[in-house]
C-alpha cells in the first residue's frame, strides 16, 4: 500500500483463497455443493475486494499533507537567536506499513532552511506532488549571530585595565585607563583607549577580526594605529608613536569564544526538541557547530555560524 505522486492511495488488495471446513451437502441423497458454493463465494469476495480498491483510489490525501506543508512553512522563534524558517522544497514519501493497529509511513524533506534576526515574511506555497530526489542525511544551516561590542569591550579592559606600558627610549610610560571596542563597517574593528601616564588623552587602533577554529580564539590582528592617531602623535606626541604600544597590547586582543559558541549550540538543540504544533513533534541534534565568518558592523559583530546535525517530524496526530 502506498502514495501516488498526486497523493492518491494506490493499493494491491490479495484475496486469501477460502478453504472450506466441511463438506456441503443437500437433500436427502447428499449431493455435495461444496464446489459451487465455494465459487459463489470467491466470486462475492472478489467484487468487495475490487469495490474496497476503488473506494480507496478515489481518497486523497493532499489536503492532510498540505496542512503539514503549511506548518512547515510557518515561522518558528529560536529562543535569543532569531526565526527559523525550513523553506521546504520537495518531498518523497514512503509506502505505508502497520504495527499493530496503525499505519505509519516516512517523508522525506529537501528544504532550504534560514535562521534569521528578522521575522520574514512567511512564504505560503503549495504542497508539491511527491518527487523522486537523491535522498539526503541531516541538515546543514548557516546562522547569523550578534555579539554586542560591549561584551568584547568588557573582556579586554578585563586584561588591560591599568596596564603600564614602559616607553624607555623616551623615558616616558603609558597606563591603559579604560578602553573600547566598536566596528568600523569595512572589515576591521576600532580600538579607543583612554590613557594616562607620562600624558593623556586617546588614542585609536585598527585591527583585523579573525578567528581561529582550532584553538576557539577571536583575534584582533594586524594591530595599528588609527590614521587620525598617527596624525595627532606626529604633530603633538611624538613619543607615543610606537610599536612597543602596538606590541604589548596586541597578546590581549585575542578572545576565547568557545562559551559563546557552546551556549548557540545548547540553545539551537533546546529548540529542536519540543512539539511545534498539537500532534507534531520536532527531535533532532546539532552535532556540529563552527563559526566560518566575522563581520565587524558599527553596532554590532555578526558571527556567522556553520551547524550540521539531524532532525525528524514526527505527526502523530493532526486535526483535519
Amino acid at each position: 500500500m502506498g502514495i501516488t505522486s498526486s497523493f492518491g492511495i494506490q493499493t494491491t488488495i490479495t484475496r486469501l483463497e477460502p478453504v472450506p471446513l466441511d463438506k456441503c451437502t443437500v437433500c436427502f441423497w447428499d449431493k455435495d455443493i461444496t464446489r459451487t458454493v465455494m465459487e459463489r463465494l470467491k466470486s462475492q469476495l472478489d467484487d468487495a475486494r475490487q469495490s474496497m480498491q476503488d473506494t480507496l483510489r478515489m481518497i486523497s490525501l493532499r489536503p492532510q499533507f498540505q496542512q503539514i506543508w503549511d506548518m512547515l512553512n510557518s515561522i518558528q522563534p529560536v529562543y535569543n537567536l532569531g526565526y527559523l524558517q525550513i523553506n521546504p522544497k520537495k518531498l518523497r514519501i514512503s509506502n505505508f506499513t502497520t504495527y499493530r493497529d496503525t499505519l505509519l509511513l516516512s517523508m522525506v524533506l529537501s528544504a532550504s532552511p534560514v535562521i534569521r534576526q528578522e521575522k520574514p515574511i512567511v512564504n505560503r506555497t503549495v504542497v508539491p506532488d511527491i518527487s523522486d530526489f537523491d535522498q539526503r542525511k541531516g541538515f546543514n544551516i548557516f546562522i547569523d549571530a550578534f555579539l554586542d561590542y560591549d561584551s568584547l569591550s568588557n573582556l579586554l579592559n578585563a586584561q588591560i585595565r591599568n596596564r603600564r606600558i614602559e616607553l624607555d627610549k623616551f623615558g616616558k610610560y603609558v597606563i591603559v585607563d579604560q578602553c573600547q571596542i566598536y566596528g568600523a563597517g569595512n572589515e576591521r574593528l576600532i580600538v579607543k583607549i583612554n590613557f594616562s601616564g607620562s600624558d593623556q588623552g586617546i588614542f585609536y587602533l585598527t585591527g583585523r577580526p579573525e578567528y581561529d577554529q582550532e584553538k576557539k580564539l577571536l583575534h584582533v590582528k594586524e594591530l595599528d594605529f588609527d590614521i587620525r592617531t598617527k596624525d595627532f602623535m606626529l604633530k603633538t606626541a611624538n613619543w607615543l608613536f610606537s610599536r612597543k604600544i602596538i606590541n604589548d597590547l596586541q597578546p590581549y586582543s585575542k578572545f576565547d569564544v568557545s562559551s559563546y559558541e557552546t551556549s548557540i549550540l545548547s540553545r539551537i538543540n533546546s529548540e529542536l526538541n519540543r512539539e511545534i504544533k498539537k500532534g507534531v513533534l520536532i527531535n533532532g541534534s546539532v552535532k556540529k557547530i563552527d563559526i566560518i565568518k566575522i563581520y565587524p558592523f558599527t553596532e554590532k559583530l555578526v558571527i556567522r555560524f556553520n551547524s550540521s546535525g539531524d532532525v525528524n517530524v514526527v505527526v502523530n496526530a493532526m486535526e483535519f
